[in-house]
């Protein structure tokens, strides 16, 4: 028999793929796309939009990880070249699957459904590598809620939180005061299961490997508020004219970086004499600017600004704080990866949204230039105020008002 030349056998090998390549996350949760960025995963967000009908008598655990090979599928096509990461999740009771609760009542059904017994939650992983091929895995954590009587759940759910988690509630939230305990992966409640993504990389090709800038800090909040920033800031799938949206990012990494200095949940509350707004309303404001910016002026939500709320809201930790910051960066950061550099010449609303232009006519790169200002300003305020509550006189701001004539 014939043996294969040594050049051919070596050629028709498939080639590694390549672990440089960019990293998409194919999901718009805000709670997926902050857990990359605490690993220092430098990564852009493209939402998949697939079927999530479950097949009659799929088991939870094979409906999540279907659902996350699907999606990754999805946006591999949209995104050659790239690694693409897509998951789901799901709380189940026995066989019984509970989704994201269509109203405030059905979301008070499913927690007193919870309450007193435990439940599982699925977090189904799927990596796409650059050349299409595909590793998956279900990570399945228990947790059991402690007694409470409906007019706890109805109290939780008047808050809204509920609103978007599969199960009605969010473990990294309010949620957990509802919680008795786990047994598991506390990241895979949360919606990304940081054990089974470290074993996904490894498989796929593309071991995870911690970041130098990581290793430098000096304490648990430094690191994960570096890592958060500079992945932002590394994804680099806006395009090159959007500086002012370099920018702008920028500003939310280091607004984010001021909220986990404060010592403790109550600091950014704390008032001052003769200083209007605490730390807290500073961050829910400038998160309402953004959200207003992607949902009125790009026209890529449908977003209604509600000022009242942004400065009567009161008690939210350092963590559902920055939260809510990487939430509007993430809205502000998928629009304007799928905005034309010349639409900001337009007056706004722009074309993006088939909505008429705004009587003022001003072009929506001028309001984004407005916000950048805008943000760099309660940047310098929020850096104040955390310095006089921490008595501190070191800095994590990043302000950009220097550098907006050049833009």
């Amino acid at each position: 028999m014939t043996g294969v030349p040594p050049d051919r056998a070596h050629s028709s090998a498939p080639a590694a793929p390549d672990a440089a390549a960019p990293l998409v996350l194919a999901s718009a949760s805000p709670r997926r796309a902050e857990i990359l960025a605490m690993l220092g995963l430098a990564h852009r967000v493209i939402p998949a939009h697939v079927d999530e009908t479950r097949r009659p008598g799929e088991a939870p655990e094979v409906y999540v990880e279907r659902l996350a090979r699907e999606k990754a599928a999805a946006v591999h096509d949209r995104a050659p070249g790239s690694w693409v990461l897509a998951g789901d999740t799901t709380v189940a009771v026995g066989n019984q699957v509970l989704e994201k609760p269509v109203d405030r009542e059905d979301a008070v059904r499913m927690l007193l459904s919870l309450q007193d017994r435990e439940h599982r939650v699925a977090t189904g992983l799927a990596l796409s590598d650059p050349e299409g091929g595909l590793v998956s895995g279900v990570e399945v954590t228990r947790v059991r809620f402690r007694p409470f009587e409906e007019a706890t759940a109805r109290a939780y759910a008047a808050t809204g939180e509920p609103m978007d988690k599969a199960g009605a509630y969010g473990i990294q939230g309010m949620g957990g005061a509802l919680v008795e305990g786990i047994e598991g992966d506390f990241s895979a409640v949360v919606g990304l299961s940081v054990p089974l993504l470290v074993r996904l990389l490894a498989e796929a090709g593309r071991p995870y490997r911690f970041p130098e800038e990581a290793q430098a800090a000096s304490a648990p909040e430094a690191t994960q508020a570096t890592a958060a920033t500079q992945a932002a800031e590394a994804a680099g799938a806006i395009p090159e004219p959007h500086a002012a949206a370099h920018l702008l990012l920028r500003e939310i990494g280091a607004a984010r970086r001021q909220i986990l200095a404060y010592p403790d949940d109550e600091a950014p509350w704390r008032t001052l004499p003769g200083w209007p707004n605490p730390g807290g309303t500073l961050a829910l404001h400038l998160a309402g600017n953004l959200r207003h910016f992607v949902g009125a002026v790009l026209g890529g939500t449908g977003y209604v600004r509600d000022r009242t709320g942004e400065f009567s809201r009161r008690g939210l930790t350092r963590t559902e704080l920055a939260g809510e910051l990487l939430a509007a960066e993430v809205a502000v950061r998928t629009v304007l990866e799928a905005l034309p550099a010349e639409a900001l010449d337009r007056p706004w609303p722009s074309p993006f949204s088939g909505l008429a232009p705004s009587p003022v006519r001003f072009p929506a790169r001028s309001f984004l230039l407005h916000l950048l200002a805008h943000a760099a300003y309660h940047l310098g305020q929020l850096d104040y105020h955390r310095r006089a509550i921490c008595g501190s006189s070191d800095g994590v701001a990043s302000i950009a008002l220097s550098e907006l004539p050049r833009l």
